[in-house]
């Protein structure tokens, strides 16, 4: 139990209370009878524990499937997406925010791609659109805006000099 996750230990405790929980009650029928006013009682605490657990697994779900978004996008998978928990809070805030960062970082990398290739090609129509993206990508992309203006005036002054002679 030393190498599992916290989420994982709080399941097997849910399950090991509920395993007791019931082996207590066949007991107590067992040693002292049928106790209708026992039963009932313990009604809440097993809605509690099914609560609790069935809770557990959505948010083992929930991180499971941040974790496997985050792998991919590490390995350059930009357009996986982080399915919306129901979960609510923390971890429906969670998915969001990773959704919304993929987004900018796929659109960001598209950008670049588009405008670095259509230089590479000697066409310097198209810039990066920042339009949308958080201020340090915005930078990012005025800076490389920048430097195709700069090659295009470069270019084009080559261009020129070339036809001087």
């Amino acid at each position: 139990m030393k190498n599992l996750s916290s989420q994982s230990k709080v399941e097997y405790s849910l399950l090991a209370i509920a395993f007791f929980g019931v082996a207590g009650s066949i007991t107590s029928v067992i040693m002292f009878g049928f106790n209708l006013i026992f039963m009932l009682g313990s009604i809440p605490m097993y809605t509690i524990l099914f609560y609790g657990y069935k809770n557990m697994k959505d948010i083992s779900k929930s991180i499971s499937h941040s974790k496997f978004t985050m792998e991919g996008a590490n390995r350059g998978d930009f357009e996986r997406r982080e399915i919306f928990t129901s979960c609510g809070g923390d971890l429906e805030e969670l998915s969001h925010n990773i959704n919304n960062f993929m987004d900018q970082i796929e659109y960001f990398m598209r950008e670049i791609e588009v405008s670095i290739g259509a230089a590479s090609k000697n066409k310097y129509y198209r810039r990066v659109t920042a339009r949308g993206l958080n201020s340090h990508f915005q930078q990012t992309a005025e800076m490389i805006s920048s430097a195709i203006t700069s090659m295009e005036l470069e270019y084009k002054s080559k261009i020129n000099d070339e036809f001087a002679y």
